[in-house]
């Protein structure tokens, strides 16, 4: 179940999200600051989404996911945005459409760097076509270090 693909992930007194992709191996994903695939293409504006995540509070406060139903309002190939409520601490967490399947990684907050400017609860994912590769990748190296860079196939 969705509830036990995701764990909360603590670094200090910061919180985030991380989502289980190989149980056998114990490997997640999350995001640096803190997937049944589908084909990005196959996303229209419109579609049912779902996005799961432990935002807003503690382990003590919140011991399960926040669920929260939207659509997909925006869809490129390096971004989906939804209107899904997502709040921090959700980040890395995850875009789920109606069968479960994993869409999208959580992204609250976003950062215009020619002008330093950071946008916060945008309710972004990066689509999971984009960091598929690299995930399988490091599963099947055993664990070790992938370089990652989006503009790579």
């Amino acid at each position: 179940t969705t509830e036990f693909s995701l764990i909360q992930v603590y670094c200090g007194n910061n919180w985030g999200t991380a989502i289980l992709l190989n149980e056998e191996k114990g490997i997640f994903v999350t995001n640096s600051h803190v997937i049944i695939n589908r084909n990005n293409d196959a996303l229209f504006l419109g579609d049912s989404v779902y996005s799961a995540g432990f935002s807003l509070f503690s382990k003590e406060c919140q011991p399960s996911p926040t669920i929260s139903k939207g659509c997909i309002s925006q869809n490129n190939p390096y971004m989906l945005r939804t209107t899904c409520c997502v709040h921090p601490g959700a980040s890395g967490g995850a875009i789920l459409d109606d069968d479960g399947a994993l869409l999208g990684i959580i992204v609250c907050n976003t950062k215009l760097h020619e002008h330093n400017t950071v946008y916060p609860r945008v309710n972004m994912a990066i689509p999971f076509s984009v960091v598929e590769k690299v995930i399988f990748k490091y599963i099947q190296n055993g664990g070790k270090y992938v370089n990652f860079n989006a503009n790579s196939n």
